[in-house]
């Protein structure tokens, strides 16, 4: 019998946009929203790789107390799943955020949510200037 491990690692990009990292997901806690609600939130947890690899932007230091070294990574992943086989297309306007906690020489990822894109800045959410102290990546 298959047994699924309380947590996995995800390999993505670093915070800086250079080279790769390894994050961390407790499992036990994404499927809790399986079992409790709502669901879809445990769907989009599983899109965290395909964000981590390929993300629109990164962000550290959400502006809130005890978040100062966090990080945020956005992402358009081009698909959501909506159950265990069916996909739809991601919401249009809308970037993929995982919020990235460094703790005990690793990154965990502790949670994530869809936010309204910047229609100024494709890829990065609305209000980044001011939800975040800095963008790691893109530089530009």
């Amino acid at each position: 019998m298959p047994v699924r491990l309380s947590q996995f690692t995800i390999f993505g990009v670093s915070p800086d946009g250079q080279g790769q990292e390894e994050f961390v997901m407790d499992d036990d806690a994404r499927h809790q929203w399986r079992e409790y609600g709502p669901q879809q939130k445990f769907y989009d947890g599983g899109l965290a790789g395909t964000v981590l690899r390929n993300p629109t932007s990164i962000f550290q230091g959400l502006r809130r107390p005890g978040l100062e070294l966090s990080y945020c990574y956005c992402g358009l992943p081009p698909v959501r799943w909506t159950d265990d086989q069916v996909e739809s297309p991601s919401p249009a306007g809308m970037v993929l955020a995982f919020y990235i906690l460094p703790m005990d020489d690793k990154l965990w990822i502790w949670d994530w949510n869809w936010l309204i894109e910047d229609k100024a800045m494709p890829g990065h959410p609305a209000f980044w200037q001011h939800n975040y102290e800095r963008r790691t990546w893109p530089m530009s």
